[in-house]
């Protein structure tokens, strides 16, 4: 009887060590391919949309650009509409050229009132609003700073 519990106990231990062995493999997919996102700018999971937008007509925003304050985009300007995914990837509407900064590292998007929200999207070294670290989506609005990395960011109108 002892015997097939231990038979037992190892089968259990191979199969938690083959479950997080896929589990770390699906971390590393998704860090160097990214999530994938539809045409709205949600997150797309095993075929069904992880964030659902409402269909309403978003209110018109007050700031209206994101200029690259500091950085090695410095002067760079990006008009601010819909979604926009911060990172090094390529498929980031903002790109940023810092080694601090991950592929998907923020998204920056319109809110109903017409003020902005920046969150960031478990980044490794997160992302700061006028020098403090958010850890939930934060409001913006013109004259904000958003430091990704060494990069700094401003909303301006």
């Amino acid at each position: 009887m002892a015997e097939i519990v231990v038979a037992a106990l190892r089968i259990a231990f191979l199969a938690l060590i083959w479950v997080f062995i896929l589990l770390a493999a699906g971390v590393i997919r998704t860090d160097i391919f990214g999530e994938r996102v539809d045409a709205e700018g949600n997150t797309v999971r095993r075929g069904r949309r992880h964030l659902r937008r409402k269909k309403e007509e978003p209110v018109a925003p007050r700031a209206r650009q994101l200029v690259v304050a500091e950085g090695r985009s410095k002067g760079a300007v990006y008009a601010l509409e819909g979604v926009m995914p911060i990172g090094r990837a390529s498929s980031a509407t903002v790109q940023i050229d810092d080694d601090f900064s991950s592929s998907r590292h923020a998204r920056l998007r319109p809110a109903e009132d017409g003020t902005w929200v920046v969150e960031d999207l478990d980044s490794t070294n997160g992302t700061y609003v006028n020098a403090v670290q958010i850890t939930q989506p934060t409001t913006v609005g013109p004259g904000d700073l958003i430091r990704i990395g060494r990069t700094q960011l401003r909303l301006e109108s």
